[in-house]
């Protein structure tokens, strides 16, 4: 398993590719379900010192994982938490952009995931800023921010 180094979490550019490219450096974050917290050091470099990563671990094993990889990484803009996908344990409209690596799929309740996820993500902000000026980039909008 590759840890991004220690020191080594300033913002990545807009340019970097992937979907990641069309959220820039919105946070908070939370990667459901985030095993050994890779994905989630990617958040926290993408946000910056600032900025907030969450990642959810299921099992004592899976975030005893992710805090040590973040230990060893230097990641002081991380926090892990113990749930499950379905009851997210972050308070409602809190979460900017949610990373989902095909968990969902294996969730035996999908509309409890997609309902619950709905309810951490801020939304309002996209649409009061104007980033979000026509219903269909409003869909397209909640659909970039579950990556």
């Amino acid at each position: 398993m590759v840890v991004p180094p220690a020191g080594d979490l300033s913002p990545r550019p807009a340019s970097a590719g992937g979907a990641d490219h069309l959220l820039g450096a919105l946070s908070p974050r939370a990667d459901l379900v985030s095993g050994g917290g890779i994905d989630v050091l990617l958040s926290a470099r993408r946000v910056g010192p600032s900025g907030k990563a969450h990642g959810l671990g299921m099992t004592d094993e899976m975030l005893s994982q992710a805090i040590s990889n973040a230990a060893r990484a230097g990641a002081t803009n991380v926090e892990f938490l113990e749930g499950n996908i379905e009851s997210i344990p972050l308070p409602g409209n809190t979460i900017d952009v949610v990373v989902s690596n095909c968990v969902i799929t294996l969730s035996v309740d999908k509309p409890a995931v997609f309902a619950d996820t709905f309810c951490v993500l801020r939304l309002t902000d996209a649409v009061s800023s104007g980033r979000c000026p026509s219903p269909a980039v409003f869909a397209v909008l909640i659909g970039a921010r579950l990556v």
